[in-house]
């Protein structure tokens, strides 16, 4: 049974984009090539930003205010920041590359012109910092009224069958996390256990990264040593084990978010973190769906523990009787990288709330 509101918002939104910052703009469903687009251009323009905030020009106007006639010799190394700055983020360049000519002219400037060429360049950098005040939220915020009035490219029909299989998917024990520019058609159309295995590969090498388990461990919204053990179990192939450690992880992870968002004496856990997340949701995705989907599913009530599969809270109390195989927790590790992408976003939709 298709949930009409799920259907709907999914229709509305057919790309987040956040308006808090400009990091983190994780691909939403729909328009698959102007989604890509907008995002690399949105992420051009954090990484951008990011230059800007890093280039120290300041201290190059300063450097150029102190110099006097002996260092004048060397003004071309003054030309190193410029060219630096030009190399990353390859916009104006004609206004560096004519603050780089004037610095390189000074050694045919004779003495008497040394003060008006430092102001000269003073001046240019300073109308070079000028000119990079670029209100990027308005930009962002103009890009999102332009994809609201694009037309969906699902018809209502392929919104519910999508809706239909994501929930199935979660069902299943899977969140969509790894996605192709056709992961929704081809969940819809292929072979499941053929992309399943696709999965499996891609978990199995993220497991193996040493780097990638190091940025899991230094996270916000995890621990370290419970990310470590759980590792370090999977690796012995102690499935149960491991499959513990990430039911606590993904616990965690959501009454980290709860402990923002409720002013509640005591901060909401289980079922009840899940539903102060799926508040955070103003629009649902597809993967947005069935990643609540799937953590209603994991929290849900185990009717006096008579569950037949393993939950949190079966695992979490010493219930569970069966095995827990590799697959089991793979479904579980690929929760985890999920809300890790995820989290940054929704601590800055949280405080985007706290703020306004």
């Amino acid at each position: 049974m298709i949930d009409n509101n799920d259907v709907s918002k999914v229709e509305n939104d057919s790309i987040r984009i956040d308006v808090v910052g400009l990091t983190n703009l994780p691909e939403k469903i729909g328009l698959e090539q102007s989604s890509l687009m907008i995002s690399a251009l949105t992420n051009s323009l954090s990484n951008f930003q990011n230059v800007i905030n890093k280039t120290n020009l300041s201290a190059v106007i300063a450097a150029s205010n102190a110099l006097n006639t002996s260092s004048l010799a060397n003004l071309a190394n003054l030309t190193l920041p410029f060219e630096k700055l030009s190399s990353s983020i390859q916009i104006n360049k004609s206004a560096i590359n004519a603050i780089s000519e004037v610095v390189s002219s000074y050694n045919k400037v004779w003495a008497g012109e040394h003060l008006h060429a430092i102001q000269s360049i003073t001046e240019s950098a300073k109308r070079l910092i000028d000119s990079y005040q670029i209100d990027y939220s308005k930009i962002v915020s103009n890009l999102s009224e332009v994809l609201k009035s694009l037309p969906s490219p699902y018809t209502r029909e392929e919104i519910e069958q999508i809706t239909l299989r994501v929930k199935q998917l979660a069902e299943d024990g899977w969140v969509i996390y790894f996605q192709d520019s056709n992961i929704y058609r081809r969940i819809c159309t292929e072979d499941w256990i053929k992309i399943e295995e696709e999965w499996f590969v891609t978990l199995r090498e993220k497991l193996a990264d040493k780097d990638a388990i190091v940025e899991l461990q230094n996270s916000q919204c995890y621990s370290d040593p419970l990310i470590k053990s759980m590792v370090d179990s999977y690796r012995n192939h102690n499935f149960y084990a491991a499959y513990t450690l990430a039911s606590l992880a993904i616990d965690g992870a959501l009454n980290r978010v709860s402990e923002m968002t409720s002013s509640k004496k005591r901060i909401p856990v289980g079922h009840n973190a899940v539903e102060e997340i799926d508040e955070l949701f103003i629009d649902k995705s597809f993967t947005d769906i069935g990643l609540m989907y799937w953590l209603y599913n994991f929290f849900k009530d185990t009717k006096r523990f008579t569950l037949d599969e393993p939950n949190r809270h079966m695992i979490g109390h010493g219930r569970w009787e069966g095995e827990i195989t590799e697959k089991m927790f793979l479904q579980l590790f690929n929760v985890i990288l999920y809300i890790y992408d995820e989290y940054d976003y929704w601590v800055e939709v949280i405080r985007y709330e706290q703020d306004n």
